[in-house]
């Protein structure tokens, strides 16, 4: 499988979080095929490929609580699977839900696509 670029990433996330009731700005309808990532920082949201859009800077759209509540949910406590070093196959972390576990990871990763990139790729992530 091919690795998914930048903005494959980006238009997966944003889809889901608007399935999810994510509301921002024109954010009306759901046909989100299109999305224009710039060297910038500015991510462009299009419902297609010459339209008008909605534009944001990258760390604005990303690290947006009600963005990332969207996406992840906010239900509570966070469930992980597998985490590599825990010593048991599930760990529970109380009173922290799970977007807010979901930005702090992103926060300390290298890369927050590259975190978000990874996470569409689990079984977490998976529709």
């Amino acid at each position: 499988m091919s690795k998914l670029s930048d903005q494959e990433v980006l238009r997966k996330c944003v889809a889901k979080a608007v399935r999810n009731g994510w509301r921002r700005n024109l954010f009306s309808y759901h046909d989100y095929n299109f999305i224009k990532l710039y060297s910038n920082g500015t991510v462009k949201v299009l419902t297609d490929n010459v339209g008008s859009g909605v534009i944001f800077q990258l760390n604005e759209l990303l690290f947006s609580h009600p963005f990332a509540k969207a996406l992840w949910g906010d239900s509570t406590p966070v469930l992980l699977k597998g985490m590599k070093g825990a010593t048991h196959k599930k760990l529970y972390l109380a009173g922290i839900l799970e977007y807010q576990f979901h930005l702090q990871e992103m926060v300390l990763a290298e890369n927050p696509i590259d975190y978000l990139r990874n996470w569409l790729a689990s079984k977490e992530g998976k529709e």
